[in-house]
């Protein structure tokens, strides 16, 4: 067994536990079947139980001497253990809506695609600056805290102070930022899946090269795609199909994971093109599912990073060496949480 494939094996199997500890705690109850995250209309964000200190992926960066957990430094791991997290950190959405080891794997592709940004690429996803910056903003909202989990004593007695020193209405905006990730998620989304498909579809949605949906629906040159899930089956079964890239493979097992999640062979693309009609014209807000977006953005931003992943690495590193974890914040990694 590879290296590579050990540490995929240990980080899957932590991941399993993580949920499993959360499941038979008193803190949830595991969803029903077919009904999708469990405690979907719960607050439970960025807390640190048992569970965590057990099960966490990656080391918490500070206060290492009050808090112990992860086993994993993502910036030490190989390109296809990166690649596959959105895959195996979707499985933990099933216990906290959202924990740690997601913020740090946003913050980590953040990191990445902000030096990458300023590269030589020829990839339209690393250079259209509207897209990065609305990346970036969407990472910031993720990582925005008010506060940090009530670990300790003193750190209680923060959140009391920050309390009342912070605006109320910058509270209810942070309290309830995971509605407005999900708002903002999905034109980042669609903006990046067009570039994917730029042979056929320029950024306007206007068709630029006739495809065929199911062998039904037929898009023709100078009409316009408006369907966020034919954009995804158009990017699954034309720009993917025949590749060599291994992205079809993890796209797969993406959607295999929301299947085991929201039951028995669903329609992914549909599952994901419905919450966003739902968002928009009003029936009903799945808040907490924006870190299943979040996820497959990400997905798709790691393909992009893939040729210079390497590379990039080593320039994330020495701009931490340059700008430390404490004091002034530039970087997006790691994730002040804690």
């Amino acid at each position: 067994m590879s290296n590579e494939a050990e540490i995929m094996e240990q980080i899957k199997n932590t991941a399993s536990m993580y949920v499993s500890c959360w499941q038979n705690s008193n803190i949830i109850k595991p969803a029903p079947q077919k009904t999708g995250i469990a405690n979907e209309h719960i607050v439970l964000d960025n807390n640190f139980t048992e569970c965590e200190s057990k099960y966490l992926l990656f080391k918490i960066k500070k206060n290492k001497e009050k808090l112990s957990a992860g086993k994993f430094n993502i910036e030490e791991l190989p390109f296809e253990v990166v690649f596959n997290l959105p895959v195996i950190l979707t499985k933990t959405l099933q216990a906290q809506n959202v924990n740690y080891d997601h913020r740090v794997f946003w913050s980590w592709v953040a990191e990445l695609l902000y030096i990458a940004e300023s590269g030589s690429s020829n990839d339209p996803v690393l250079t259209d600056t509207e897209l990065t910056e609305s990346f970036f903003l969407l990472t910031r909202l993720e990582l925005a805290s008010i506060g940090k989990p009530p670990t300790d004593e003193d750190v209680f007695k923060l959140n009391s102070i920050i309390g009342i020193i912070i605006d109320y209405n910058v509270r209810e905006v942070i309290n309830n930022k995971d509605i407005l990730a999900l708002n903002f998620s999905f034109p980042v989304l669609e903006r990046i899946l067009r570039h994917k498909c730029r042979n056929y579809v320029k950024l306007d949605g206007t068709i630029i090269q006739q495809f065929k949906i199911y062998d039904k629906k037929i898009y023709q040159t100078g009409k316009r795609i408006n369907n966020l899930k034919h954009l995804m089956l158009l990017y699954e079964n034309n720009v993917l199909q025949g590749s060599k890239s291994d992205t079809a493979q993890i796209i797969n097992n993406f959607k295999s994971e929301l299947g085991s999640i929201f039951g028995n062979n669903p329609d992914v693309y549909e599952l994901i093109f419905r919450w966003r009609n739902d968002m928009l014209h009003g029936s009903k807000i799945r808040q907490f599912y924006h870190a299943v977006v979040m996820n497959l953005i990400s997905l798709l931003i790691l393909d992009s990073l893939k040729p210079d992943y390497e590379h990039l690495r080593e320039k994330a590193l020495k701009r931490l060496q340059m700008n430390p974890w404490s004091g002034m914040r530039l970087n997006f990694f790691p994730p002040d949480l804690f």
